[in-house]
């Protein structure tokens, strides 16, 4: 009669046997890993974008004639546009997209709207397939009432 001895690790004929399951599991593993670490980024950038919003803004209403000339990347610092791209430190400058919109003028009181688009690039393979392929476009958007026409606040201090 064959004797079998049996081992700590479980049956004799499925030893090696977690090898091909974890080479079959592995792929998927790290695709989730790099789709958790993407939305990481995209949070980032949404947050980042947001806060480009309301600094742009806050500027703009204290300063609403200072606008970039040509409107278009690489914007000048000392702009409404500006102020907006330098908050989202990491981030591409060349994906804002930057619209400073005075509809009633710039008067005291009048309402000033900035908005950020930031296109978001995954580095994860495929995992822009999830919202339709290419660039997945942030937007961040914030309405102030203008408080210094002119720029003229500190005039009279």
């Amino acid at each position: 009669m064959k004797k079998i001895f049996f081992t700590k690790r479980g049956y004799p004929e499925e030893q090696g046997q977690a090898l091909p399951e974890f080479a079959l599991i592995i792929p998927v593993l790290i695709l989730i890993l790099m789709g958790v670490f993407d939305f990481g980024r995209a949070f980032y950038a949404y947050s980042a974008i947001s806060n480009g919003a309301r600094e742009g803004a806050r500027f703009g209403v204290i300063n609403p004639t200072s606008r970039d000339a040509d409107g278009l990347p690489p914007y000048d610092p000392d702009t409404i546009e500006g102020r907006a791209v330098a908050q989202g430190f990491g981030l591409d400058p060349n994906e804002f997209d930057v619209d400073v919109a005075t509809p009633e003028g710039t008067d005291q009181g009048d309402p000033l709207t900035v908005t950020v688009r930031f296109n978001f690039r995954a580095a994860t393979p495929f995992i822009d397939i999830i919202w339709g392929g290419g660039p997945l476009t942030l937007r961040a958007e914030t309405t102030m009432l203008i408080e210094c026409p002119g720029g003229d606040c500190f005039s009279g201090l």
